[in-house]
């Protein structure tokens, strides 16, 4: 089987359904985030490509943004695209201007680590004569959490009336599978990741590592392949994508371990191997004496022994739409970025030619639906931690519908011929080459070398390919770590299909202005209703001179705020800037905003403000009385709720107004947070607001985090 995945010129070969040649995929994700700012971009080169190939080329153009790592979408019968993310919220999203209605919010009792969450959903097959619809996800606490399925009902555009039909108690926080389909046979398939419980996926007994069949109310049924068991297959590490054609075929993917990733093709009581299998039985010592005894089915392709590309979310495409897609199971993936197209013979039952898509455009690639008309939605994931350069962009995560490129359509290669930047000597900064796409048609990046000069500036973009698709740019990334003082000079040599070969000079120097408040927080009282000045000072503690052009104010209240004047101008070092702000207080309580500096600083300039409004006459008590204990905090915080409060929310913001944590207030009113973001990372020092909404309206507080 030959397949076109690689370059029109060089496509990688599949060879009993094993991916081999193309670029070896490296396992350690990059953990150091960039940080640096670019000073100085020279002049752009421009380059035009030759016509694309017809019908094969896709871009896209972007639905809806801010979504939480949306785990699932889905064409809904009324048309819009059904949206559960992990946060714990499902949602219909109108897929023509990314309107957003929440009809479901758990976040009171989802459990969000690693990759717990909302995960998968369905429909009952009478839907919505039947108004049942069908929910998995992981639910509890740190130190009790459990996977759960449960049918909710829909009416009055919202979903309520849980009833729980299968749990796994304890769950863990990895390998969930969770994908959920209700097929012709009025059944219910629920994947089952391995939790990671290895030596369990292949034992009857368990229900990780499964693929399970129940009726629609959890029963078993009674033609299950094994009587009086939920499993319909086993041997699974973790299936998060299942689909199935119309004559009854079921394909699945499966992520691998830290190779061999898996597409297979469905059999009842069938063993796909794991945890002595990974891919093909073709190890001699261990695979294939436990794949003859065991009759272990192979998958149709895997992702070889060059490592994984984590697959995710699959459907079936056979739409008049797009006529090169037809017969195929499209795959999104995670760890490169990629839509895989995946063409079927004839009768569904064999892979025949493998094409890569859009590889890291957008970044993670978690899911992807298809309209009743033939359109393609995808979503990304890039709020997770795991998530690398250039992502997540400040819109992710997003839903975004694949459009066609014309047949002659051009890529104009739009990208600077150098790129100035500086550090301190033992500084490890990553800075990016913004490369775009200013044609009609996507290009290509392969690789990115080093070509000459000094090591200590050089190419960091090990991931590869990259599709520039038109209208977009992505940042390549670099680093510049110097060992001592001086300035230093290196090439680097972008590769493109399209475009050919374009070289960039990245020039770093020691020498830096580095300016900074006189403190990271400033806080001052004022009075209610009336106008306030602060001022903000700065100091350049570099040892350069520094540029200073002017001011921003953005953050939670920067509407608040007013600047009047900025100490512009060239900084030298040890001198002293100072911005004044002018300040009315409208309500009671702390309002902040941070003030950014512009200028050559090689470190961006920022400043926290904090203005406590206090009066001299009876205050209007905030609409809801609560408390942040212990605040400041290191670890875990307790907000103190009113006994009113039920049915309202709990919102925690960084000082530029994004969303950090929420969640739902029930019948708990003392909520414990443990001080990390949804994807489970925990936040880093500084100011935040908690804001908590009812029905009387909205109260807010300033939390101070602070490092260990």
């Amino acid at each position: 089987m030959v397949s076109d995945a690689g370059s029109d010129h060089d496509p990688l070969e599949v060879v009993d359904g094993r991916r081999k040649g193309g670029v070896a995929r490296t396992i350690t994700e990059c953990v150091v985030k960039r940080s640096m700012q670019i000073l100085l971009i020279g002049a752009l080169f421009i380059g035009t490509a030759g016509a694309a190939l017809a019908q094969k080329e896709f871009t896209y153009r972007t639905v809806a943004t801010d979504l939480v790592i949306p785990w699932e979408i889905e064409f809904g019968p009324d048309g819009t695209l059904w949206t559960s993310e992990r946060i714990g919220i499902m949602s219909r999203i109108d897929p023509e201007n990314g309107t957003k209605k929440v009809i479901l919010d758990r976040r009171d009792i989802v459990y969000t680590e690693q990759e717990t969450g909302m995960l998968g959903f369905t429909w009952h097959p009478d839907f919505p004569d039947s108004p049942y619809v069908y929910i998995a996800y992981v639910g509890g606490k740190k130190s009790n959490f459990w996977r759960v399925v449960e049918r909710y009902t829909y009416t009055n555009d919202t979903l309520h009336s849980p009833v729980e039909l299968f749990r796994l108690d304890p769950a863990e926080v990895y390998h969930q599978g969770c994908r959920l389909d209700v097929g012709p046979d009025r059944k219910l398939w629920v994947t089952m990741g391995d939790s990671p419980g290895v030596d369990s996926a292949a034992a009857d007994s368990t229900l990780i590592g499964k693929i399970l069949r129940m009726n629609l109310d959890g029963s078993v049924p009674d033609d299950n392949p094994i009587p009086g068991l939920l499993m319909y297959s086993k041997g699974h590490r973790n299936v998060q994508g299942f689909t199935r054609l119309p004559n009854g075929n079921i394909w699945t993917s499966e992520h691998g371990n830290v190779t061999e990733d898996e597409v297979n093709l469905l059999q009842p009581n069938g063993n796909y191997g794991w945890p002595i299998v990974q891919g093909m039985c073709d190890d001699e010592e261990f695979e294939k004496p436990y794949c003859d005894s065991a009759g272990v089915i192979e998958p149709k392709w895997s992702s070889g022994n060059n490592g994984t590309v984590a697959p995710c979310g699959m459907q079936y495409y056979n739409h008049e739409r797009y006529p090169v897609l037809k017969n195929s199971l499209l795959m999104t993936t995670l760890k490169n970025g990629t839509l895989f197209q995946f063409t079927l013979n004839e009768d569904g039952t064999d892979i025949v030619a493998v094409r890569e898509h859009l590889q890291r455009s957008m970044g993670r690639m978690r899911d992807v639906a298809i309209s009743p008309d033939g359109r393609i939605f995808l979503c990304t994931s890039n709020r997770e931690p795991n998530t690398y350069n250039p992502f997540p962009l400040v819109d992710d995560d997003r839903i975004v519908e694949l459009l066609p490129v014309e047949d002659s359509a051009l890529a104009v290669y739009s990208g600077p011929d150098t790129v100035f930047t500086r550090a301190r000597p033992g500084d490890e900064y990553y800075f990016p080459v913004v490369v775009s796409n200013t044609g009609t048609a996507s290009y290509k990046i392969n690789h990115v070398w080093d070509i000459e000069g000094d090591a200590d500036i050089h190419n960091a973009q090990w991931r590869v390919p990259v599709v520039v698709a038109p209208g977009y740019s992505y940042g390549l990334d670099c680093l510049f770590q110097p060992k001592t003082e001086g300035t230093f000079t290196s090439t680097i040599r972008i590769v493109t299909d399209e475009i050919g070969l374009q070289d960039v000079i990245l020039q770093g120097s020691t020498t830096v202005g580095l300016l900074k408040p006189s403190a990271d927080t400033l806080t001052d009282g004022c009075t209610l209703g009336e106008e306030s000045e602060i001022i903000v000072p700065f100091v350049n503690v570099g040892t350069d001179t520094i540029t200073v052009t002017g001011a921003e104010l953005g953050g939670y209240n920067a509407d608040l705020f007013e600047i009047v004047t900025v100490e512009t101008g060239v900084i030298e070092p040890d001198d002293v800037i100072n911005v004044r702000l002018k300040f009315v207080a409208t309500k009671p309580g702390a309002h902040l905003c941070e003030v950014k500096i512009l200028s050559t600083s090689y470190r961006p300039a920022t400043c926290v403000v904090i203005c406590k409004s206090v009066t001299s006459v009876q205050e209007t008590p905030a609409p809801y009385q609560f408390a942040i204990q212990p605040n400041p905090s290191i670890d875990a915080v307790s907000f103190v709720m009113p006994e009113d409060l039920v049915g309202g929310e709990v919102f925690v913001y960084d000082v530029m107004g994004a969303l950090v944590w929420s969640t739902k207030v029930t019948s708990e009113h003392v909520i414990q947070w443990n001080g990390h973001r949804f994807d489970g990372t925990s936040v880093p020092a500084g100011s935040y607001v908690v804001s908590v909404r009812g029905t009387r309206g909205t109260s807010t507080m300033i939390m101070q985090r602070t490092g260990r």
